[in-house]
């Protein structure tokens, strides 16, 4: 908690972090404590612009985690080993936020819109602002050790959608047909042959199926002359 005088009038700020931020945060510390937390730490470790870790730098100092010449805390060593995580948090929340606070709302599992009204009253901030700090104070007030899910201080990398130019590229052939050339296909089975007299009656059949693609510019003329081949050449006519 930080308070700053503005024409008389004291106002109290408090922090806020997603739970991104701040499992990202615990997660880059279990692996090591650096000798200074400073912006270019906070872009490392968060995969962050330089603006996000600006902002997420000052959150890390009111919470107390870094003192103000951007050295690690005592609060450190507890944030990191699991066993002493949720004291650790336990500590930050009465450090950091007011009684009333504490006093109104005092369960994790209490209503995120009601207290994000509180701080909206009591620190005078913002709808949005209001309801990040409303989370962080659940968080912290929980104590849980984030899910295996949540323990990765790298974000996951987002998957490209294919986009509708690359679908079409990966369908098959057979799909790619144009739409002009979709039921000019003629299947033609010639007549099976006589069995041949003397014999037992049984004799091999052949059948062919044939698949005529015709282009979509193709006129009557050719159209006409390519089944009149067909004719004379499978009929005899």
């Amino acid at each position: 908690m930080a308070e700053s005088s503005t024409g008389g009038e004291t106002k109290v700020s408090y922090p806020y972090l997603s739970a991104n931020q701040w499992n990202g945060i615990r997660a880059s510390l279990k692996q090591s404590v650096p000798k200074t937390i400073d912006v270019d730490w906070v872009i490392a470790k968060l995969d962050t612009t330089q603006k996000s870790a600006q902002n997420v730098l000052p959150q890390l100092k009111a919470l107390g985690i870094v003192d103000a010449d951007g050295r690690p805390s005592d609060l450190i060593p507890d944030l990191r080993d699991d066993d002493t995580y949720a004291a650790a948090c336990q500590r930050i929340v009465e450090r950091v936020y007011a009684d009333g606070l504490r006093n109104a709302y005092s369960e994790s599992d209490a209503d995120p819109v009601k207290v994000a009204a509180w701080f909206a009253r009591n620190a005078g901030t913002g709808d949005v602002m209001s309801r990040n700090q409303a989370k962080l104070y659940l968080l912290l007030l929980g104590g849980e050790l984030p899910s295996a899910d949540d323990t990765s201080a790298q974000p996951k990398p987002r998957k490209k959608s294919a986009t509708p130019a690359s679908t079409a590229r990966q369908r098959p052939a057979a799909d790619s047909k144009p739409r002009s050339q979709e039921g000019a296909e003629s299947r033609v089975a010639p007549p099976t042959p006589p069995a041949p007299s003397g014999g037992s009656g049984v004799s091999p059949s052949l059948h062919i199926d044939m698949q005529i693609h015709i282009s979509a510019d193709a006129g009557d003329a050719q159209i006409e002359a390519i089944f009149k081949s067909m004719a004379k050449h499978l009929y005899g006519r």
